[in-house]
């Protein structure tokens, strides 16, 4: 059973996010690096910014590794 936290994980997603990751092709690279740290990426609407949706309080000086 999955709880409410890898529901959201499943259920949010961005259709802009491929074109946006051919646009600029470094953006993957900072994605991977932020999700190796065991948080998952998404981007906002147009791609002006990515945000990381956490189950647990983060502090963002650990996360940017």
């Amino acid at each position: 059973s999955l709880n409410d936290y890898e529901l959201l994980k499943l259920e949010i997603f961005n259709d802009l996010l491929p074109a946006a990751l051919k646009v600029e092709t470094q953006l993957k690279d900072f994605i991977n690096t932020l999700e190796k740290c065991g948080n998952k990426v998404f981007m906002s609407g147009s791609g002006s910014a990515l945000y990381i949706v956490s189950e647990k309080n983060v502090d963002i000086s650990i996360v940017i590794c």
